[in-house]
């Protein structure tokens, strides 16, 4: 095979997961009424402690500074709404204890109980949508979409202006893959409150989802114009931008996102993508450095790395990312591939013998047919690694191209594989060595017999 006449790139470019944009848009805003924007917000959680204890007066006045400190926490401002209804008799007062119980369970991660407190809230205020609304949510992280969606259902048929409700069902569609109805209920959201960010930057995910960058763009410029701080709409425009080959503007938006929010490994990840694609691969490798330093389980972004690696002759280094891509990612084949691109750079098997060929393939051929599990493996016999061929420049004898031959064949039969096999190759000085290669191939298939 010839060498390319210049670096293959590949890239791998990441939608963000539905389950991963709820969690990053939504729960960690407002998980129940505990879902709040900045867990160590001390009015927020001061306040949740003084409603656990039905004391809701000294509760909304924490509320409301918290507020002070942000008027867009949608979280607090649901947290006072339950405050302020329960001090006017709108509801009653052991209802909105249980709510805030709920609302403290979930904050610690005990999401049964949670479930278990606004169950109760619920049943001492049936016709309250804000009681299923966090019932809801807490179906949700114990995994019961469908329940979750039922409740958000009679949140909406209870309070019809109720954009949160609309949001979060728009959630759990985006979850079980409606996307066109989750568009329907961040659109009602926007609807009842134009003030929404979160709505429309929900909807900007899902209509990335669909492919409609445009459209994506255009609410995630509608959050922006809401929210100037909002790290979120920010990275998701970048995308969006990204997805549109506009390289330039996915990078100031990335980098915008970045400043508001220093740890955001996605618009790390993102930015150093666009770099790639630019050609900059002395800017893309810091931002995946970052980026795997921030989430070091991330296959991708060692993908990524190792190929800026490679494309700028660092091959060790490409080596090394495209090896721990394999183990975090077993069947992960772009790495194998770009590896193998890696070891062809470097003239790695060049010369190679027996020893150190089959050394390789003893270790390799198991690795590849553990990580991919095929149910047919074709293999192709190439004759070529022979010593004697005219183009070749491996180095290996007869008996170390028929050891090969039985090796894959051996591998495949122990974990009950089978095999087709093809001849290739093969242009020795003398056509003889050719066939005894070839003639050693098929003695080999038939040694095992026809089970193989």
């Amino acid at each position: 095979m010839r060498p390319l006449s210049k670096p293959c790139q590949v890239i791998i470019m990441r939608v963000p997961g539905i389950i991963g944009a709820m969690l990053l848009t939504v729960f960690l805003l407002s998980a129940g009424i505990s879902f709040g924007q900045d867990p160590y917000d001390v009015d927020y959680d001061r306040g949740l402690e003084l409603g656990v204890q039905g004391k809701f007066e000294e509760a909304r006045a924490e509320f409301e500074k918290a507020l002070e400190t942000d008027p867009l926490k949608r979280s607090v401002k649901e947290s006072l709404k339950v405050a302020e209804d329960a001090i006017a008799g709108r509801i009653k007062r052991g209802a909105a204890v249980f709510l805030f119980k709920g609302a403290a369970a979930s904050e610690k991660g005990l999401h049964d109980q949670a479930l278990s407190d606004y169950s109760r809230a619920v049943a001492a205020e049936p016709l309250y949508a804000t009681a299923y609304l966090h019932r809801g949510d807490a179906y949700i992280k114990t995994g019961r979409t469908d329940r979750a969606i039922s409740d958000y259902d009679k949140a909406v048929v209870f309070d019809p202006g109720y954009a949160e409700a609309y949001l979060r069902r728009g959630l759990a569609n985006v979850v079980k893959g409606y996307l066109d109805r989750a568009i329907t209920d961040f659109t009602s959201a926007v609807e009842k409150d134009p003030g929404y960010a979160e709505a429309y930057h929900n909807r900007g995910l899902a209509y990335i989802k669909k492919g409609d960058h445009d459209r994506a763009i255009g609410d995630f410029t509608g959050a922006i114009y809401i929210n100037p701080l909002y790290p979120g709409a920010y990275y998701g425009r970048g995308l969006a931008y990204a997805k549109k080959g506009r390289y330039d503007d996915a990078v100031t938006d990335y980098t915008k996102a970045i400043e508001l929010k220093a740890e955001y490994v996605d618009a790390y990840y993102g930015r150093g993508l666009a770099y790639a694609v630019k050609g900059r691969h002395d800017l893309a490798i810091p931002d995946f450095n970052r980026a795997i330093e921030l989430r070091p389980g991330d296959a991708e972004a060692y993908f990524n790395r190792g190929n800026a690696y490679r494309i700028s002759g660092r091959y060790n280094l490409a080596v090394s990312d495209f090896t721990r891509a394999t183990e975090l990612l077993p069947r992960h084949a772009g790495s194998f591939n770009s590896r193998g691109l890696a070891y062809r750079a470097m003239g790695l098997y060049d010369l190679a013998g027996d020893e150190e060929y089959l050394g390789h393939m003893r270790k390799r051929v198991p690795e590849i047919l553990d990580g991919h599990r095929p149910g047919l493996v074709l293999y192709q016999a190439g004759a070529d690694p022979y010593a004697g061929d005219q183009l070749g420049t491996l180095k290996l004898t007869k008996a170390g191209l028929r050891e090969r031959d039985e090796l894959v064949l051996s591998e495949c039969a122990r974990r009950g594989i089978p095999v087709a096999g093809t001849l290739g190759g093969g242009y020795a000085a003398d056509p003889a060595d050719t066939v005894d290669i070839h003639f050693g191939t098929a003695m080999a298939f038939r040694e095992r017999g026809p089970g193989q």
